[in-house]
């Protein structure tokens, strides 16, 4: 602490009190922070996150007893994100290109949940190991930010689920361009192996070796 920058740190003790020593006749304001990730920060006096919050200036050799005051739990948004290589996978609710961010990354099964969430609307977007300037995906499944959908939080108590993301690559049917087959002979085991045979014929190991159950039933209806 100084006279220059009055910035007075203090920790709280179990009952929640807490005191420091101030510079008498500066002007101070209160700010208390968890640092779970679940709850919002708040200067005292103020009702939101960056709100102002109360002044108040102590005389010398006076103590001054502030109201209690509760920081409120943030609202929390949730879901599950499908990734080609699964890799890290960042989630953000952005209010503004000036505004609030909050962000979380999603665990190895793909499952995140962002805390701490202030009043305000919000655009989910998902980036992974391929995002370069923007990012990959808007919720919800949009491309670009013209197809967001925003999530508009009213109470910090509010709990958004669902909010899921698929960022996996399209796969392509290696059949599709397979020459079709007279269904009226054919069984779909004899359509197996001719996808087979044709994924061989064109040394195209990986598609033969991914080649799914899937793949050949599709083909097998496209050649009604």
């Amino acid at each position: 602490m100084s006279a220059e920058t009055p910035t007075v740190v203090a920790t709280t003790a179990e009952d929640g009190t807490f005191a420091g020593d101030v510079i008498a006749g500066l002007e101070y304001e209160v700010v208390a922070q968890v640092e779970d990730g679940l709850h919002v920060y708040r200067y005292l006096g103020a009702t939101t996150r960056n709100g102002p919050g109360s002044t108040f200036t102590v005389a010398a050799g006076e103590t001054l007893v502030l109201p209690e005051y509760v920081l409120p739990l943030g609202a929390t948004i949730s879901g599950h994100v499908e990734a080609d290589d699964g890799g890290p996978v960042f989630v953000t609710a952005s209010s503004g290109a000036f505004g609030l961010n909050f962000s979380a990354r999603a665990d190895t099964d793909g499952d995140y949940t962002i805390r701490g969430i202030e009043l305000g609307t919000y655009i989910v977007t998902f980036e992974d190991s391929t995002s370069r300037e923007e990012p990959r995906q808007w919720w919800p499944n949009a491309p670009t930010e013209d197809g967001a959908q925003p999530i508009v939080v009213t109470d910090v108590d509010q709990a958004f689920t669902g909010i899921d993301a698929d960022l996996r690559t399209p796969r392509t049917n290696p059949l599709d361009s397979a020459p079709c087959i007279d269904r009226a002979s054919w069984t779909v085991a004899k359509a197996t192996a001719a996808a087979r045979a044709y994924l061989r014929d064109h040394r195209d190991p990986a598609a033969l070796k991914g080649l799914t159950r899937a793949d050949v039933q599709h083909y097998f209806a496209r050649c009604a």
